[in-house]
């Protein structure tokens, strides 16, 4: 029960982030010219576009969060290996290569926001990387 509980909490920290600088990032966009953020404002109130946003990204999390803490669980029944400041080397190069390929699709398809998306990113990395093995212990 305590990993589910890591996880559902650790979710809500990562959509509570990520959801400021995601808001950020939308700004950025907005003020950069980016045409499809420009349509979507000029559509719908920027109001009814974050909470909708904020609807769907906060239970995701928590789902999300949830799978990252059972994973852990099972990865330190499995091998419990100390890995880099984790309890866990596999869980911990998991996560680090998440959070790798995650930096190059923002790179790559995103580099008018990858300051904020890089933030994220690294929030990801703290928080599923690194909180949740000592919650979930």
């Amino acid at each position: 029960m305590d990993t589910i509980i890591a996880g559902a909490a650790s979710g809500l920290l990562f959509a509570s982030v990520s959801i400021a600088f995601g808001c950020f990032a939308i700004f950025v966009m907005y003020r950069n010219g980016v045409r499809a953020i420009q349509d979507m404002f000029k559509t719908s109130a920027p109001s009814k576009i974050i909470l909708s946003s904020i609807m769907v990204w906060n239970p995701t999390c928590v789902v999300l969060g949830v799978m990252f803490a059972i994973l852990f669980q099972y990865l330190s029944d499995v091998r419990p290996e100390p890995g880099i400041l984790s309890p866990n080397m596999f869980y911990t190069f998991f996560v680090i290569s998440i959070s790798v390929l995650l930096i190059l699709i923002c790179h790559r398809f995103l580099t008018i926001v990858f300051r904020p998306m890089l933030s994220i990113v690294v929030v990801f990395l703290l928080i599923f990387g690194w909180l949740i093995p000592y919650l979930a212990l």
